[in-house]
């Protein structure tokens, strides 16, 4: 048994996981923790950092205490998307008794892969339009279009998307003080935790060559979904735990 915990990537919170944490549950038990980054969701009221080492700081005060009430003897996971990602990476290597494992998803790093690859030109002219965008719906909507390759985008989806940002609203300070400490993150000098690196093989917003760079650098697993978009977990979810599934059983 497993405890899981769950970071989503730049100006995401954790309700944008939509269910993907309780099939994990349901399929390989432990108890779940979703946690938001400073400036998103209920850390609304903190300041976003413009440094990754500030996120990771701030999310290991919080599993501390989460450890404190859990069983001393359980493992703990962490799974982290794109700028969630890069926060882990930095986390297990400032705190490496934290986890025993790591997932990182569409994940990219200044080290090993260029602007361009990291942020794909038409993920860069829809983000600098929507940086200015005050409609909410026309913005979430961009946002699945660019992100997502298989789920459709129907108004219920759009609906929960866009009652997720009226309950906390997305901050133009808060989006771009992510967008910075995500474009100037390095990864760090080691890798002390078992990782797993999933991509997406037709990811529009991170090309999936920064995720095998990440995995050939650090000699990780590597697992590439062949048509699901940057939001692998809402594109994949069932194949995302496939990976999981065969990664945790693979240690045993």
């Amino acid at each position: 048994m497993t405890n899981w915990v769950f970071i989503r990537g730049l100006g995401r919170q954790k309700t944008h996981w939509k269910g993907f944490p309780e099939k994990l549950q349901a399929r390989l038990g432990g108890d779940i923790h979703c946690l938001d980054l400073p400036g998103v969701g209920e850390k609304s009221p903190l300041k976003s950092p413009l440094r990754i080492s500030e996120y990771s700081e701030n999310l290991h005060q919080e599993l501390s205490s989460l450890k404190s009430k859990a069983d001393p003897q359980t493992p703990w996971a962490l799974v982290a998307v794109s700028l969630g990602g890069m926060v882990g990476l930095d986390w297990v290597s400032r705190f490496p008794s934290d986890f025993q494992t790591l997932v990182t998803i569409n994940t990219s790093s200044k080290d090993l892969s260029p602007l361009f690859h990291r942020l794909q030109p038409r993920a860069l002219k829809t983000v600098l339009r929507l940086f200015w965008s005050n409609d909410i719906r026309a913005r979430e909507k961009a946002i699945l279009e660019l992100t997502t390759n298989l789920v459709t985008i129907d108004e219920e989806l759009l609906d929960l998307w866009v009652s997720f940002d009226r309950q906390y609203p997305l901050t133009r300070p808060v989006f771009l003080r992510q967008l910075l400490a995500a474009t100037g993150f390095r990864l760090p000098p080691s890798l002390p935790t078992r990782t797993l690196v999933l991509a997406s093989e037709q990811d529009h917003l991170a090309h999936p060559q920064c995720s095998r760079a990440l995995a050939r650098h650090f000699q990780t697993e590597l697992a590439v979904h062949p048509t699901a978009g940057h939001d692998l977990v809402l594109d994949a979810p069932e194949w995302a735990i496939d990976q999981l599934e065969k990664f945790m059983m693979s240690k045993k």
